[in-house]
C-alpha cells in the first residue's frame, strides 16, 4: 500500500506540519481531533500539500528532507508550485481521498466568493 508525505496549515496562524501516513484522510482527521499532541494548540489545519510515495521508507526520507531544509520559503515554494501546476491542492495523486476533494471544494467556492 502507498504512503504519503503531508503537509498542512494551521488555519489559525498559517504555521506548518510535515509528517507522513498510510492514511491521510485519518491522519488529518486525528490532527484536527486534537488526537496528536504537536498539533493540537493550532487547529484547524487544512491539508497544503502532499505527495504519493510507493512505500513508508520512501515517505520517510521526503519528510525527513522536507523537514531538513528548516525553510518556511521552501514549504511556500512546494505548495505554490504544487497548485500553479494542477490548480488543486495535490501534485501527483491519481487517487485522491474524499477529505481533499472537501477541500477543494471549499476553496473554489470561497474564491468563488460564494459562502
Amino acid at each position: 500500500m502507498s504512503y504519503c508525505l503531508y503537509i498542512l496549515e494551521s488555519l489559525l496562524d498559517g504555521s506548518y506540519y510535515v509528517g507522513s501516513t498510510q492514511d491521510l484522510q485519518s491522519r488529518v482527521e486525528r490532527h484536527n481531533e486534537g488526537r496528536v499532541k504537536y498539533t493540537r494548540a493550532k487547529r484547524p489545519w487544512k491539508i497544503a500539500y502532499f505527495e504519493k510515495h510507493p512505500d513508508r521508507s520512501s515517505a520517510m526520507k521526503r519528510e525527513y528532507a522536507v523537514k531538513s531544509r528548516k525553510s518556511k520559503a521552501y514549504i511556500d515554494s512546494l505548495i505554490r508550485t504544487s497548485r500553479s501546476q494542477s490548480g488543486k491542492v495535490t501534485t501527483s495523486s491519481p487517487v485522491v481521498p474524499a477529505i481533499l476533494k472537501s477541500y477543494s471544494m471549499i476553496a473554489k467556492m470561497i474564491s468563488s466568493g460564494y459562502g
